[in-house]
């Protein structure tokens, strides 16, 4: 499998809030450490942001070598540090099955309504970036050993004209099965953020190995929904034999522009029956893996207080959005093969309900120029997200033979 590589300016972030280096909009890069390490916990100082506006912030990580992990983010006034249930807006990624790797990206919005709290006014708040942080015990509990690249994603979204009619929020849509083709063109997923090519809606054709992570983005609009679906091959001969078994699962999740998971919960499919983004090679009876957001609307931010639709809150942007296709790694040693499989995108809906802001957004990895005190030259970056809002909160559960694969993200405002 191809090397996941991280994109941004590298950054060190401090072990204390009171040394922390600026961070202003843009990509970043750090190490986030294991247990056990002093990196298991950094800083860095919020600065030169319009308070009117809203920062979103994400975390992301790859982690290649499976097991129970991890992350947290969370912003919160430097002076707070230390005091037990001081944050401002906080979010939590984990991964609770032992065999399932791959992204774990926590996001968080900071606003103006935010901002009115006493203990969360602008001035002197820092963004914090943990390991294995349990927010119920108040005390690290799990997270991996290994250190690994954390990708830092911070967008300024200007505050939006008072007053204009948007469409009220939406848990609506439904999956739409694509018509049956032989005719495909052959693609290759980026292996990152960093060289994921740009695709439009069709039909395409892909080759995955063990423990490969293939990202595409695709760009979305306002009132539209991204829908994909992969369909493995029916397995005979050679590569049946390869196989076992016991194959390994191949996962579908949609990430927004600001890395905020979307995915929509289980919805129905055109025929009435419920979707999965989880597939086995192994299992005849699960073959394909499908991924939907809901429609996407400002509004959608509105979702919040523990309602089974939070997810849909995160599609509440347009700009590029990744599909991101992982293969759980082969746990026998010396195995190697490559997989065929039939990979549908689709945006449905027209564009709608665009928003108009008092001034114009900027975009990540593009406009914005990031400054740090331990700035290096920046790495290769994807082509650009406009500046639009998260949605706060959301649950992912994907059932495995019966079992189940929970990627459960919390995030609670004071």
């Amino acid at each position: 499998a191809r090397p996941y590589e991280s994109i941004g300016q590298r950054i060190t972030g401090s072990q204390s809030p009171t040394s922390a280096p600026k961070i202003t909009a843009g990509d970043w890069q750090d190490v986030l450490g294991g247990a056990g390490s002093n990196k298991r916990e950094l800083f860095y100082s919020l600065s030169d942001f319009d308070p009117k506006s809203t920062l979103h912030v994400s975390a992301t990580v790859n982690q290649p070598l499976g097991g129970n992990d991890k992350v947290n983010v969370d912003i919160v006034r430097a002076k707070d540090v230390g005091t037990k249930d001081a944050y401002c807006v906080r979010d939590s990624a984990l991964n609770l099955n032992a065999t399932q790797v791959g992204l774990l990206s926590p996001s968080v919005s900071y606003d103006a309504a935010t901002a009115t709290h006493e203990e969360c006014k602008p001035e002197g708040l820092v963004l914090r970036v943990r390991r294995g942080w349990d927010y119920v015990y108040d005390k690290y509990n799990g997270g991996g050993n290994n250190d690994l690249p954390v990708e830092i994603r911070i967008i300024e979204e200007p505050a939006i004209v008072k007053g204009q009619p948007l469409p009220n929020k939406t848990d609506d849509g439904i999956f739409q099965v694509p018509s049956t083709t032989a005719d495909r063109k052959k693609l290759v997923g980026g292996s990152s953020f960093a060289n994921a090519p740009t695709i439009t809606d069709g039909a395409y054709a892909l080759t995955t190995v063990p423990g490969e992570t293939q990202i595409f983005l695709v760009d979305v609009d306002w009132g539209q929904s991204l829908q994909s679906q992969l369909t493995l091959p029916k397995l005979t001969g050679a590569l049946k034999n390869q196989i076992g078994v016991l194959g390994p699962a191949i996962t579908t999740q949609i990430y927004s522009p600001a890395r905020a998971l979307a995915t929509k919960l289980i919805p129905d499919d055109s025929d009435g029956k419920p979707t999965n983004t989880r597939a086995q090679l192994a299992n005849p009876y699960s073959q394909q893996s499908r991924a939907m957001t809901a429609p996407i609307r400002y509004n959608n931010r509105d979702f919040l207080g523990g309602s089974s639709v939070e997810n849909d809150a995160a599609a509440a942007l347009a700009g590029k959005y990744a599909i991101v296709v992982h293969t759980d790694p082969d746990k026998r040693s010396n195995v190697s093969y490559q997989v065929p499989v039939a990979f549908d995108v689709n945006v449905v809906g027209s564009v709608t309900g665009t928003p108009k802001y008092v001034s114009t957004p900027k975009k990540v990895g593009q406009n914005a120029t990031p400054t740090a005190r331990d700035a290096t030259p920046a790495m290769k970056k994807d082509a650009g997200i406009p500046v639009v809002p998260i949605g706060l909160g959301l649950v992912g559960v994907a059932l495995l033979s019966g079992a189940y694969v929970v990627v459960r993200r919390s995030r609670e405002l004071p």
